[in-house]
C-alpha cells in the first residue's frame, strides 16, 4: 500500500491587487490562521527556485521563529553536550553518527524518498 503524501500547502483562492496596492485575503484564510480586521502582518519576498513568491505571516509568528533560530545558535555555540542534546533530542555519538551519514542534505534526501 503506497504512502499518503503529505498536503505542504493548501489553496485558499487568489487576491486581485486594488489600484492602492490592496488586496483582501480569501475569508477561508482568514479563519484558518485566525486573522482579524486590523491585524498586522509581515510581508517577506524571494525570487529563490526560479520563481517569485510574496509569503505574508503574522508578526508575532516571525517573532517566534526568530527566537527558536536565536536559541538554536546559541545552543550551538555552546556546543556542549548537554547543549547539543536539547537543541537535536540525541546525544553526542548520534549526532557524530549523523553528521557522518552526510547530515541534513542525507535526511533531506531521505525524506524526499531519492537515494
Amino acid at each position: 500500500m503506497a504512502k499518503k503524501k503529505e498536503i505542504l500547502l493548501d489553496h485558499y483562492g487568489s487576491a486581485t491587487v486594488g489600484e492602492r496596492g490592496q488586496i483582501a485575503l480569501p475569508i477561508e484564510a482568514r479563519k484558518k490562521f485566525k486573522i482579524e480586521s486590523g491585524e498586522k502582518l509581515m510581508v517577506l519576498g524571494s525570487t529563490a527556485c526560479g520563481f517569485d513568491q510574496i509569503i505574508l505571516m503574522k508578526s508575532e509568528a516571525v517573532v517566534g521563529m526568530l527566537n527558536h533560530l536565536f536559541e538554536a545558535e546559541k545552543l550551538l555555540r555552546d556546543g556542549s553536550p548537554e547543549s547539543l542534546k536539547k537543541l537535536t533530542g540525541k546525544n553526542k555519538p548520534e549526532i557524530k553518527q549523523f553528521l557522518e551519514e552526510g547530515g541534513t542534505k542525507a535526511l533531506e534526501k531521505k525524506l524526499r524518498g531519492k537515494k
